[in-house]
């Protein structure tokens, strides 16, 4: 047959019924008749075209051939111009949209009937009003039992340390330790000590250090670097016996100017300390010697402090920026290198006013600023300890717990991070300063880890105290949010403490005495609903508090949002505060069956958002396996009771947990995500072929392209290491 012919017939069918199905299925829905009668006249036009191309190409072949295709021509016509009638499946479609608002309407008065009996109960909450509504929960309620383990203390070493850092007139000396030295050896013992310097090259400034070549010395030497490694040898047997790195905060000249100019204004230093992923309930369980010590000396809690982004990233850029995570990522792009340098951290406001800034981070790895990001190619503050911890992490021994560096040699990576902070703060307590010290290495990856480090925590914030540190710092002990990953995130409690981290906070005595309508309001808080963006307006009144001339930025993310010195509204919502719907935890859940057809759709729904986001090459697609768990809430504010919101927290395969919270109109049932998908199981394994923070949480890499992928990224990250 004429190809000329089956050309005719394809194009006509590509233009004309090719969109019929399409169209038939949206005039079942539809009640559009005008749309309808503009697609029968679009139909007619084509059919008589098409009559006419068949008059031309088919001259010459038999008229029983002409007549065959003018039928074929004439059904198709009669099939598209018929009305649309109620199938099988538009009858079943509508009685489930029946079912569906029945659903719905059926939870949105339960949920409203089980709010109003609960309204009167004040103790059932952490924060209490019209518009929120946090569910105060026991530490150690019947569902966290289970998850409950606390574990001991593990030292990195059975020996004492052999060398020591001395400081006196600003003069630091390098010691052998005299009498831990029969720990080691019987034998002479030889000692030498490398300096440590950070990269010069811009790209690898945060990636790589330098070290010098080993300079002998006995029992003391006077050091003239921040930071050394330190080599000992036990001489007769040539074996090296001991390995650790030093770090000691001198005054430098530079800072010396800085502090001369800055002598007679009003000395108030910041200290913030964080501990990772350790929810307030969390902190009382895992952490009792640290929480007796935080209440018997009158330790603002903040019970209604909650997170407004997934991970540690936005939740600091919250509190350094005021920034929520995407406005973040345009302004302040840290997978590009020099961004996070530019960025407005508030610690270059600090900086740029005279205080000497400082910090530090432990597990390199996984840092706020270097976890897929670029870090910095120049120092951000006056003390920056990252080259310190890299040093530790590549010439030491490393011991892992959990999947994070526990022990760096013979010292704990936290326990070093507590020592800088010590060092620090004991260094400059007679001067303003700002310091940012973080913790991850005992914490990060297990809801029970934390709980190793607790005496040495109350250890740590004990000697502070004494050293005088408190007598003129505002001092934050806080977290980024709960534990992130595993079964214990699946129940109602996981799902709470993850969206509520701890948050502590002392004043010096005479800031409550010369400030007292600004220390009732941080009391007043403490029972508030508050965010990061909060504590980023705190830290800018700081320095107005201090004298300094500085005037207050809003927070981009919350324009609302006031500084804890001030009194936080009573009324305050999630949207009010600046927090998502999906980090809010203003609404409780009430637990609903999982085989229903409102939570299947809302699970399609959810796997939708996670498949566009892992829209890319070497990640595979998702098949809904087990819907764990779901639930539904309702706003506590009665003016915006028009919406359910369901959060759905199911399995896949490939293997992976998400959980989603998306909203719904009781009377118009459309879906909304509200916010990001969390992915609750540990994906670092199964994403190695991206490296995108955003895609790696709903990637599954397979196929070859995973392991050439991750093995190009190694090779390339050794090289990079080589030259540099």
């Amino acid at each position: 047959m004429n190809r000329k012919i089956i050309a005719i017939i394809g194009e006509f069918y590509r233009r004309g019924v090719g969109g019929v199905a399409r169209r038939k299925l949206v005039a079942n829905i539809s009640k559009d008749k005008r749309r309808k009668r503009r697609n029968i006249d679009v139909f007619i036009t084509m059919y008589l075209h098409a009559i006419e191309m068949l008059k031309k190409h088919l001259m010459g072949y038999r008229k029983y051939v002409y007549v065959l295709f003018l039928l074929i021509l004439s059904l198709l016509c009669v099939f598209y111009l018929q009305p649309p009638l109620k199938s099988s499946a538009a009858v079943e479609l509508d009685q489930l949209e029946y079912t569906i608002k029945a659903d719905l309407k059926k939870f949105f008065l339960n949920l409203t009937a089980q709010i109003n009996s609960t309204e009167d109960r004040a103790e059932n909450y952490l924060v209490r009003s019209t518009k929120c509504k946090i569910p105060s929960l026991e530490p150690f309620n019947a569902e966290i039992l289970p998850y409950y383990n606390p574990k001991g203390y593990i030292s990195c070493s059975d020996k004492p340390l052999l060398t020591y850092v001395s400081k006196k007139a600003n003069v630091a000396t390098l010691h052998v330790n005299q009498t831990a030295q029969k720990e080691y050896t019987s034998d002479n013992l030889q000692c030498c000590y490398k300096s440590v310097a950070s990269s010069l090259s811009w790209k690898t400034f945060d990636l790589v250090v330098k070290v010098s070549k080993c300079i002998d010395f006995s029992n003391f030497v006077r050091l003239e670097d921040d930071v050394v490694v330190v080599w000992c040898r036990n001489t007769h047997k040539d074996q090296v016996v001991y390995k650790n790195v030093h770090y000691v905060v001198t005054v430098t000249d530079e800072i010396k100017n800085k502090l001369e100019k800055t002598e007679n204004d009003t000395h108030l230093s910041v200290v913030l300390i964080g501990v990772d992923s350790v929810s307030r309930l969390n902190m009382i369980r895992s952490l009792p010697y640290t929480y007796n010590y935080l209440q018997q000396n009158d330790w603002i809690e903040f019970k209604g402090y909650n997170k407004i982004g997934d991970n540690t990233f936005p939740n600091i850029m919250g509190i350094l920026t005021g920034m929520n995570v995407s406005t973040a990522f345009k302004i302040c792009n840290p997978k590009v290198t020099g961004q996070l340098d530019k960025c407005d951290l508030l610690w270059y406001d600090y900086k740029k006013l005279g205080l000497v800034t400082a910090y530090a981070e432990d597990e390199t790895d996984i840092s706020t600023f270097n976890y897929l990001k670029k870090g910095f190619e120049r120092k951000p503050t006056d003390y920056y300890f990252r080259p310190y911890m890299l040093a530790a992490e590549k010439n030491l021994k490393t011991v892992v717990l959990e999947g994070v560096k526990y022990c760096t040699g013979p010292e704990s990576a936290g326990e070093r991070i507590m020592n800088l902070a010590r060092d620090f703060t004991s260094t400059f307590r007679k001067y303003a300063s700002f310091g940012f010290f973080w913790m991850n290495s005992f914490s990060h990856n297990e809801i029970n880890s934390v709980s190793r480090m607790d005496v040495k925590l109350a250890e740590f914030l004990v000697s502070l105290n004494r050293t005088g540190v408190f007598a003129n710092s505002i001092v934050i002990f806080l977290s980024d949010h709960g534990i992130r990953f595993g079964t214990v995130t699946y129940t109602h409690t996981g799902w709470l403490e993850e969206r509520l981290p701890f948050f502590y906070m002392t004043v010096p005595k005479w800031f409550q005495n010369k400030f007292p309508r600004k220390y009732s309001n941080l009391v007043l808080n403490s029972n508030r609903l508050i965010t990061p963006y909060d504590l980023y307006m705190t830290l800018q009144e700081v320095l107005v508090l201090s004298g300094k001339k500085y005037s207050m930025k809003a927070s981009s993310a919350c324009p609302e949002c006031k500084s804890l010195f001030e009194a936080a509204k009573r009324d305050r919502s999630c949207e009010e505060a600046g927090i998502e719907n999906h980090w809010c935890t203003c609404r409780g859940y009430t637990s609903i069956p999982s085989n229903g057809v409102i939570v299947e759709r809302a699970v399609k729904f959810i796997l939708r958002e996670v498949q566009r986001m892992a829209n890319d090459r070497g990640c595979a697609e998702f098949e809904v396996k087990n819907i764990i768990s779901s639930g539904v809430s309702v706003n506590c504010d009665i003016k915006n009771r028009s919406n359910l919101y369901f959060l759905i927290t199911f399995e896949t395969h490939p293997q992976a947990v998400f959980q989603g919270t998306v909203s719904i109109g009781v009377d118009v049932p459309i879906f909304k995500m509200e916010g990001s998908v969390s992915r609750l199981d540990v994906y670092s394994f199964n994403s190695w072929c991206v490296t995108d923070a955003l895609v790696k949480k709903y990637c599954y890499c397979h196929g070859s392209y995973a392991y050439i992928s991750s093995m190009i990224n190694t090779v390339a990250t050794h090289i990079l290491q080589f030259f540099y």
